[in-house]
């Protein structure tokens, strides 16, 4: 059987036991004391006054913030500038291609007033070697069957004018505006 738990508690290790707890709680309390003590020393020292600090500054108002506030307007100006450049590009290169098909139409067309001044000459020459024809004709009686040899051989120079139905919608008014110039500007003699 097991004895009661009261035993030990009997005799001299009884009071040793009691004492040993008396003896741990007052040694507690006086650290607990001790540290109460010095929390109220340093409460004490905490609520002085203090060396007084130097006023707060404003943040708004300090150099380094407005040379920071100035720098950031500084950036985003940059910025744009960058953003604008490149959209600049992109509208840059579709002129620089539009400039280039231009130039190619108007070559083309300085081609084809370049064609049509040379039919304009052939025309007048056409026209005038026809005069010389009919006047060496009217000398010397050409036979009939010679002059329709004649007109079959050369039937095809006889057309000066281009057919228009032919051509493109924009050398036809290129044509048209041609004509009109040259009517309006004397012949050369």
């Amino acid at each position: 059987m097991m004895e009661p738990v009261s035993s030990p508690l009997q005799g001299a290790l009884g009071y040793l036991l009691i004492g040993e707890i008396v003896g741990v709680t007052s040694l507690s309390w006086a650290c607990i004391g001790m540290m109460l003590r010095k929390l109220r020393h340093e409460a004490v020292e905490i609520s002085e006054p203090v060396a007084e600090a130097p006023p707060l500054v404003k943040v708004e108002e300090s150099p380094e913030y407005m040379a920071l506030l100035e720098k950031i307007s500084q950036l985003e100006a940059e910025k744009l500038k960058v953003q604008e450049a490149q959209s600049g590009t992109a509208e840059l290169e579709k002129l620089q291609k539009t400039i280039a098909y231009l130039e190619n139409k108007l070559l083309e067309y300085e081609i084809v007033q370049e064609e049509i001044s040379i039919l304009g000459e052939l025309k007048a020459e056409n026209e005038k070697l026809k005069l010389e024809l009919n006047s060496l004709r009217s000398a010397q009686g050409v036979a009939p069957g010679a002059e329709e040899l004649i007109k079959k051989q050369f039937s095809e120079f006889s057309e000066a004018e281009p057919k228009k139905d032919a051509m493109p919608e924009d050398i036809q008014t290129l044509l048209s505006d041609i004509e009109s110039l040259s009517k309006d500007k004397p012949a050369k003699p």
